[in-house]
């Protein structure tokens, strides 16, 4: 039995992305596909977590049957591989100007292939124990239960290579932000070793929360300072330039009329 600090967990990580979510819709209603991206991203995490929360309640004592546990784990196993697409899909876009479709189609196809194998785990599982079982009220791992592990690190590891590729081409800001990404593939490898070996924590999703959380603390917002001072500057810049036209216009009058003044075709008024 899990302690019910599990579910616990779980609620208030969705309920944190949740408050998250709804401050970047209120501040920016409208986002280009980066943010769709990294939005999306967030919407399942916060799925994930509510469905984890579930697990921890059907793997507790408030309930007994072995059936809504069966169900609960078959889902879980299905969402964290789930999860590597949203992952793979925001990495893709974030880097979308410095990787050549070919590779983002190959890495899309990769990460397919093993979801595809997932859900074949799965569904054998109904029949044969291949993932796990439930004996008892209890999660009780089978042998094939690192595999199910194991393929989603191909995908988190591809991941961490490119991301790794780019930390090490590039400096400066985007240096910073090239790391955050980094550790944010990363945080799902670490996590799952966790959770493959203490099946009765809810690492997974500590490691997506902490995922997101760096992303949208040092990718998201800084890049969104970064747009609002460009924006800022363009418009002082603007504005600088509407004066400056102003001024030009004014002078060109002024000048007009000392000449027209000079040559005697416009007389000088009395003081």
């Amino acid at each position: 039995m899990v302690h019910p600090l599990y579910f616990v967990l779980d609620i208030v990580f969705a309920i944190v992305l949740i408050i998250i979510l709804h401050h970047d819709h209120k501040i920016k209603p409208m986002v280009d596909s980066q943010e769709k991206a990294f939005r999306l991203l967030i919407n399942w995490v916060i799925f994930f977590c509510l469905q984890d929360a579930v697990w921890g309640i059907c793997a507790s004592d408030f309930i007994t049957s072995d059936l809504p546990l069966f169900i609960a784990s078959s889902v879980f196993h299905f969402s964290t591989v789930l999860t590597t697409f949203f992952w793979l899909y925001y990495i893709l876009k974030y880097l979308s100007d410095r990787i050549l479709t070919n590779y983002r189609r190959l890495l899309l196809w990769i990460d397919i292939l093993v979801i595809v194998l997932q859900i074949g785990l799965i569904v054998t599982n109904f029949y044969t124990p291949l993932i796990f079982e439930v004996v008892q009220g209890r999660y009780v791992p089978a042998y094939l239960r690192p595999l199910a592990f194991f393929n989603q690190y191909v995908v988190y590891l591809l991941i961490s290579i490119i991301t790794f590729i780019f930390v090490l081409a590039s400096n400066g800001s985007r240096h910073d932000k090239y790391v955050s990404v980094f550790i944010f593939s990363l945080a799902p490898v670490l996590s799952g070793a966790f959770q493959l070996l203490y099946p009765d924590g809810p690492f997974y999703s500590v490691g997506y929360f902490l995922g997101c959380f760096i992303i949208h603390m040092y990718v998201v917002t800084q890049d969104r300072d970064t747009l609002k001072s460009l924006q800022a500057e363009r418009k002082m810049k603007e504005q600088v330039k509407r004066s400056l036209e102003h001024i030009e216009v004014h002078l060109v009058v002024v000048c007009e009329k000392l000449l027209l003044r000079h040559r005697g075709i416009i007389p000088y008024l009395p003081r």
